[in-house]
């Protein structure tokens, strides 16, 4: 049974438009931080703060940082002299800023900015790992990062970003396509996805509440990105975690979805996980679930653990994903099953296009910060 969902954040577009100008105008950005903390302490983790608070000097800037970015207690008023009285009013609309009776506010959430966007979320994860609450939304992690990477951005007409979490993904797409839908299970990951929308300034973003594919039953886009649920495991504790699925049917249901919701010459990106339960065929499963569309695709694992790693490891304090499910020995996602198993994570890109013969490749990239697999796959669907 999940825990009782969190309060906040209250998408108000209005109070979040104003907070964002008011961050842009003060240089509340990727390169303004590095500035202040170093290339090396960005982002920071919660056991970097305390360094990263020495290294902060006494500056507009500096106050905004170790508030919003931080999270760290400051005068209401220092704030106040920072980004004005409408935008800490803001703050307090969303829902994120909490003024204690000492006249200090502190964030409930915190708004990391990536490049030139603002993305919104639980971070950091609580300190004592593990006692996040259910509806937990993570923020913009290194598979994140990957899935973007692998991503094509050309200009679309429609955008899909399945399980959107905080919007990462829904948020790059807003940029090249005319219209973009944003699906969660998790209501208030698409309040989050809401307010990160107008923080920067996107009003061609739709959320919908529901089940992976299911908001969008029918429908086709040009392109589709999905983190997918990346623990394999039983387990149901976070929603942004946890599928509820055996092993990685997770993952074989989001490859086969996506393919048919691709429109024709559309692309599809996900990052998915899956269980290698033989040494030699560790790609087994996703290669069986692409045999299945007739799709041309590119398989590229980037990390692997064993079921016992996995297990330890996957969680708000210590993943590295957006949504999995973990067990034994996995590639891609995570996975549920046997010790004798490995878990493998992959991004899987599809193109859907008409007549092309379906060709098939697989590669293997070791992430060197990451002792997981993860893996990449490029389809092709004929309509």
């Amino acid at each position: 049974m999940r825990a009782a969902m969190s309060a906040y954040p209250t998408p108000d577009r209005d109070a979040a438009t104003l907070l964002g100008e008011a961050l842009r105008r003060i240089g509340y950005s990727e390169d303004g931080v590095v500035d202040l903390l170093g290339e090396d302490a960005f982002p920071p983790g919660r056991e970097d703060v305390p360094v990263a608070l020495r290294r902060l000097p006494d500056s507009k800037l500096a106050t905004v940082v170790r508030a919003i970015l931080l999270q760290r207690p400051v005068p209401r008023a220092a704030l106040v002299k920072a980004l004005g009285e409408d935008a800490v009013q803001a703050l307090d609309a969303i829902g994120i800023g909490e003024t204690r009776d000492d006249g200090t506010i502190v964030l409930r959430a915190r708004i990391l900015p990536v490049g030139d966007l603002y993305m919104a979320s639980d971070d950091f994860p609580a300190a004592d790992a593990g006692k996040e609450p259910a509806d937990y939304v993570a923020a913009f992690t290194p598979t994140s990062q990957i899935l973007d990477a692998l991503t094509p951005r050309r200009r679309v007409r429609r955008a899909l970003d399945v399980g959107s979490g905080s919007g990462v993904q829904a948020l790059f797409a807003a940029r090249h396509a005319d219209a973009v839908v944003a699906t969660d299970l998790n209501e208030r990951a698409l309040a989050f996805v809401d307010l990160n929308a107008a923080l920067n300034g996107f009003t061609n973003i739709e959320t919908r509440a529901g089940s992976l594919f299911e908001p969008v039953a029918g429908e086709r886009f040009d392109l589709i990105t999905c983190n997918a649920p990346y623990v394999v495991s039983p387990e149901r504790r976070w929603l942004y975690r946890d599928s509820g699925f055996n092993a990685d049917e997770v993952s074989e249901q989001v490859v086969a979805a996506a393919a048919e919701h691709l429109e024709a010459d559309g692309f599809a990106t996900l990052l998915v996980s899956w269980v290698a339960e033989d040494e030699d065929s560790r790609d087994e499963h996703p290669l069986d679930w692409t045999d299945e569309l007739d799709c041309d695709d590119w398989i590229l694992p980037i990390w692997e653990s064993d079921a016992l790693s996995h297990a330890a490891t996957c969680g708000p304090s210590t993943s590295t994903g957006s949504a999995s499910t973990g067990s034994p020995r996995a590639r891609s996602c995570c996975t549920g099953g046997t010790e004798a198993a490995r878990t493998r994570r992959a991004s899987t890109r599809s193109t859907r296009t008409s007549g092309r013969p379906a060709s098939r490749s697989s590669g293997r990239l070791r992430h060197a910060r990451d002792s997981r697999s993860s893996t990449t796959t490029r389809c092709s669907v004929r309509p």
